[in-house]
């Protein structure tokens, strides 16, 4: 199953949500989590995923794969970001390259991470 991992914190230098609302990396995950209806991805929120300089951070993820991170999301960038992840579920290792990533998400790749070891 495909994993999309969202930062629920993002952007977190910046000057704290008034009381009831909510961060743009919350609103995010939440509109990730209502677009996976199909059941072939999840969508956890997390922390941090050390893109804090360029908010609004997803990264694709999968064990034993390599991570990639995509960074100043929007919500326009949600159907891209499924097809990405799907692709990466049905890769060997999650390495995908440049030609395989939309070219509307290329430009939001911010990091590749190698797989964890134990993953």
């Amino acid at each position: 199953m495909a994993r999309i991992l969202v930062c629920r914190t993002c952007p977190r230098y910046e000057r704290a949500p008034p009381p009831g609302e909510v961060t743009r990396g919350r609103a995010l995950g939440h509109l990730l989590q209502s677009h996976t209806a199909r059941g072939d991805t999840e969508v956890r929120a997390v922390n941090c995923l050390a893109g804090c300089r360029n908010p609004c951070n997803a990264a694709i993820d999968g064990p034993g794969k390599m991570r990639l991170r995509f960074s100043e999301l929007t919500p326009e960038h949600l159907p891209l970001l499924f097809a990405v992840a799907r692709l990466h579920d049905a890769s060997v290792d999650g390495n995908l390259t440049d030609d395989e990533l939309p070219d509307e998400l290329l430009d939001h790749l911010s990091a590749r991470s190698p797989a964890r070891i134990g993953d």
